[in-house]
């Protein structure tokens, strides 16, 4: 699953229309490889063709077709070359990264791949709206050495940029392009394959056509790769079953009819995190929840174990912290710290000077029914009443990063560590959306900024386990993502991420 995607909260909410589409394709008969169409069911609409609106998690799927980043991550995680073909720190306080340029890359529009192109790309994205603008908040600088050569000055050691390099804020778009609002709608990229406006329908179906003057055109199998945006799990899984789409994103609690419709289905963990996000720390809009005792009893009343069954039947693992299980900020202890116990719940509401419990506004994502009545009913057992506050899929994502609401739930995307903390403990981060500072936090954060290897990880332990205490979230769940594939495709699952990109797709062999 992913981000309150709201993952990424990377939420990994899913917004979108249900559409109809065309079968999935192969013009070429057995040989024809190079002719096949891809059409892929998408849990979530895309916001902008901007990279300076550009939002992980589900989002740049639709980007990668056509743009290059700076850099590719693989796979398993690890940060390569693309548009970079070097990358090297020439400091040992690592804050300034010298990227050296592949050379003859031109944009749609004609404009060359340069050194001024990184730069005026990068400052657009710092600037930006999106909520990756703040991957590049440790920029101080680009410096133009060349037009094949540039090099990135840091204000501060970043241990997230080289991943940052190859997401959103380092897709790379035509310079021309930059600042005008069709970059919103008409995207211009150097990728491998141009956005076809005739064949596309925003909010319903967006096809894209190979560019075959890419520089690396032959690495990408598919003639035309189709997205259809579909919020609704059942409808993407009838889609995969009746051919209208090759690959969909997979909901666990359609997992068994996926499989009894012979449909392949790839499962990976994606660091995901899902939780009570509980954002008024300060109590600036909920008084009771700037006592710890409240945000504890809010863990304490949470079954994890029964929402691991219920709700994503049992696609994931059970998880009391904010690092996922696989990063070095994982501690197994902390697990022991929060088990489901409404007494205990109910004892330290009491004992914050709420017996009687309070009121807790929470916006009703509509993409979450059941999660969202599981949690009311477990808050109301001990006495905290949850009072839902309608929201739209459209503007979900927007109203909760602006701060509007005290409290979030559902999914986000948790990759490493500085991924994590930049994305909901840090003051600037986006899903920590009213801006909460604590000073034991914020001093942990700068000794892992500037440390390595077995230091930081044991910095980040400390930190881990100074949240779980505070409360600062209430997790529940690390869940899987699932992928619905038709036997004609392979899907390589992609680490830290809910959504492969367009390149872990390919024919599969017969």
């Amino acid at each position: 699953m992913t981000p309150i995607k709201i993952t990424s909260l990377a939420l990994a909410a899913v917004l979108g229309a249900v559409s109809g589409g065309c079968m999935a394709t192969e013009s070429g008969g057995p040989g024809g490889v190079r002719e096949q169409t891809l059409t892929i069911a998408a849990a979530l609409d895309i916001n902008s063709f901007d990279p300076a609106d550009g939002v992980d998690g589900h989002f740049p799927q639709y980007l990668q077709p056509v743009y290059d980043s700076l850099l590719r991550i693989g796979a398993d995680g690890s940060v390569g070359p693309m548009l970079a073909t070097e990358f090297r720190y020439t400091d040992e306080a690592r804050t300034v990264l010298e990227l050296t340029l592949r050379e003859g890359v031109t944009f749609t529009d004609g404009a060359p791949f340069d050194g001024e192109a990184v730069k005026a790309n990068l400052l657009n994205v710092k600037a930006g709206n999106g909520t990756l603008s703040t991957a590049l908040v440790n920029l101080a600088a680009v410096e133009v050495l060349s037009a094949a050569k540039v090099q990135l000055k840091l204000w501060k050691p970043d241990p997230m940029l080289l991943r940052s390099l190859g997401q959103p804020p380092g897709m790379m778009a035509s310079p021309k392009a930059l600042g005008k609002k069709e970059l919103k709608t008409v995207p211009v990229g150097s990728g491998p394959y141009t956005l076809d406006s005739a064949a596309t329908a925003a909010g319903s179906q967006y096809t894209y056509v190979r560019n075959d003057n890419h520089w690396n055109a032959k690495a990408h199998p598919y003639a035309k790769i189709v997205i259809k945006p579909m919020d609704d799990a059942t409808a993407r899984l009838n889609a995969a079953m009746s051919g209208q789409v090759d690959v969909a994103m997979g909901d666990p609690r359609n997992a068994e009819a996926a499989q009894a419709a012979g449909l392949v289905i790839t499962r990976w963990s994606t660091g995901d995190l899902g939780a009570v996000f509980i954002f008024d720390r300060a109590g600036t809009m909920v008084p009771a929840l700037r006592n710890v005792k409240v945000r504890q009893a809010i863990n304490y009343a949470l079954d994890a174990d029964a929402m691991v069954k219920q709700l994503i039947k049992g696609y994931g693992r059970p998880t009391r912290q904010v690092f996922n299980l696989e990063s070095v900020a994982y501690d197994p202890q902390l697990e022991k710290r929060y088990t489901y116990d409404p007494a205990m719940a109910r004892r330290l509401l009491a004992e914050a000077g709420y017996p009687n419990g309070f009121g807790l506004p929470m916006p009703e994502l509509p993409f979450f029914p059941e999660m969202n009545a599981i949690v009311a009913q477990q808050l109301a057992d001990v006495g905290i009443r949850v009072e839902w506050q309608k929201v739209s899929p459209s503007s979900a994502l927007a109203e909760m990063s602006a701060g509007k609401y005290p409290v979030g739930v559902g999914y986000l995307q948790s990759g490493d560590p500085w991924q994590a903390l930049q994305y909901y403990v840090a003051p600037q981060a986006p899903w920590n959306p009213l801006r909460t500072r604590d000073g034991k936090v914020d001093e942990l954060i700068a000794k892992a900024q500037v440390s390595t290897g077995d230091a930081q990880a044991a910095i980040y332990r400390e930190l881990n386990a100074y949240l779980v205490e505070q409360a600062w979230y209430a997790p529940w769940s690390s869940p899987d993502q699932i992928w619905l594939s038709n036997k004609r495709v392979k899907v390589t699952p992609q680490a830290f991420a809910p959504v492969p990109p367009i390149w872990n797709y390919a024919p599969a062999e017969r």
